[in-house]
C-alpha cells in the first residue's frame, strides 16, 4: 500500500486553511487578494497610456529630425562636390607648380609666381563661396522655419473653414424644415386674414360694407337687424366680422347712396348730348 503524497502548499494557502479549521472567515483575504491585480492592472494601463503618448511625441520629432537630416544632407552633398572640385583644381595647380620650379628657365619664375598666384585666387575663391554656402545655409534655415510657421497658420485657416463648411452644410440640410415651418406658419396667417372680414377701414365702414347694407335693406331686411344678418351669414360661411353696423349707420348709407345716385344721374344728364 502506497504512503498518501504530501501535498506542498505556500504560506497563504496554509493560513487560509487555518482560518477554515478554526471557523474565522477568509473572505476579507480574497477580496484583498481579488482587488490588488485590479490595481496592479489599473496601473499598468496608465503606464500603456502615458508610454503611447511618449512614442506618439517621439514619432512626431523623428520625423522633424529626418526632415531636418535630409534638408543637411542635400546641403552637405553640395559643398562636398564643391571641395571635391576645389581639390582637384588644388590638385592640378599644385602639380603645375611642383613642373615649373623643376623647369629651371628663364620665364618658369613668372610662370610660377602667375600659378601661385591663380593657387592663391583659387583659394580666396574657395573661402568666399564656403562663406556664400554658409549664409545660405541660414537663409534655409530662416526660410525653412517661416515656411513651417506659414503652415501652421494654414492648417489652422484650414480647420476653422472646415469647421465653418460643417456649419453651413448643417443650415443647409435644416434649410427645408425651416422653409416647411415658415410656408406653414405664412399660410396659417393668411387663412386668418382671409377667414376674417373688416368692416371698418380706418374707423369708418368700407364702401363695400354700405353697398352691402344697402343691398340688404333693398331685399327686405330691417334696418336694426342688418348688422345681425352679416354677421349670420358670415359666420356660416367660416368667417369671423370685425365691427357691427347699427340702425343709424345703416340709414345713412342709404341716405348716402341716395345722394350718390342723384349725382350719378345729374353727372350723366351733364355728358349726355342732346340735339
Amino acid at each position: 500500500m502506497t504512503p498518501p503524497l504530501k501535498v506542498k502548499r505556500s504560506k497563504a494557502q496554509k493560513d487560509q486553511l487555518n482560518l477554515v479549521r478554526n471557523g474565522q472567515p477568509h473572505v476579507a483575504p480574497a477580496l484583498k487578494s481579488v482587488s490588488k491585480p485590479d490595481s496592479e492592472l489599473h496601473a499598468v494601463q496608465l503606464a500603456c497610456a502615458s508610454t503611447t503618448e511618449k512614442l506618439v511625441k517621439t514619432q512626431d520629432q523623428l520625423l522633424v529630425v529626418k526632415e531636418k537630416n535630409a534638408d543637411l544632407y542635400g546641403a552637405l552633398r553640395v559643398e562636398r562636390r564643391k571641395c571635391q572640385r576645389t581639390a582637384a583644381t588644388k590638385k592640378k595647380l599644385e602639380e603645375q607648380i611642383k613642373f615649373l620650379r623643376s623647369v629651371e628657365l628663364p620665364n618658369a619664375k613668372g610662370d610660377a609666381t602667375r600659378a601661385i598666384q591663380l593657387l592663391e585666387q583659387t583659394r580666396s575663391n574657395n573661402e568666399n563661396l564656403k562663406h556664400e554656402l554658409s549664409r545660405l545655409l541660414e537663409r534655409c534655415t530662416l526660410e525653412a522655419s517661416k515656411t513651417k510657421a506659414t503652415q501652421a497658420e494654414f492648417k489652422i485657416k484650414l480647420a476653422r473653414s472646415k469647421k465653418e463648411s460643417r456649419n453651413l452644410q448643417k443650415r443647409c440640410n435644416r434649410m427645408p424644415e425651416i422653409k416647411a415651418k415658415a410656408v406653414e406658419k405664412a399660410r396659417i396667417h393668411a387663412n386668418k386674414e382671409n377667414r376674417t372680414h373688416k368692416l371698418l377701414h380706418k374707423g369708418s365702414y368700407s364702401p363695400q360694407a354700405r353697398d352691402l347694407a344697402r343691398t340688404l335693406v333693398a331685399a327686405g331686411c330691417s334696418r336694426e337687424y342688418v348688422g345681425n344678418v352679416i354677421h349670420a351669414v358670415c359666420k356660416s360661411a367660416g368667417v369671423a366680422v370685425q365691427g357691427n353696423m347699427s340702425r343709424r349707420t345703416v340709414s345713412r348709407a342709404i341716405l348716402e347712396g341716395g345722394i350718390a345716385a342723384q349725382i350719378q344721374i345729374g353727372h350723366e344728364l351733364a355728358q349726355a348730348q342732346g340735339k
